[in-house]
């Protein structure tokens, strides 16, 4: 029984000398992995500060929303077509086969 005793004692012994050994192999990937889980809160932090602060924006004002709906799009598109035309003159001004 006690040499049973003696060979299991000596085992543990191994076993705390490699864990220490891998406690101290690892410390620093230990610094490393808090340094990085601070910089992970102080994100999630400052996103939640700006969502709080998009969510208490006030409403878009009337004017604001009158302009918008006072744009009138139909310049842009005569100009886009000008453009189509100006850029491939050739090709657009060719008549249709008939079929």
């Amino acid at each position: 029984m006690t040499d049973v005793t003696a060979t299991l004692k000596a085992r543990i012994e191994q076993l705390e000398t490699e864990l220490t050994a891998e406690q101290q192999r690892s410390g620093g990937h230990w610094s490393q992995y808090e340094h990085e889980r601070e910089r992970a809160d102080l994100l999630a932090r400052s996103h939640e500060k700006l969502d709080i602060q998009l969510k208490n924006l006030p409403p878009a004002s009337a004017s604001w929303t009158a302009g918008y709906r006072a744009l009138n799009t139909a310049p842009l598109v005569a100009l886009a077509a000008r453009d189509r035309l100006m850029k491939f003159p050739a090709q657009q001004r060719q008549p249709r086969r008939a079929a």
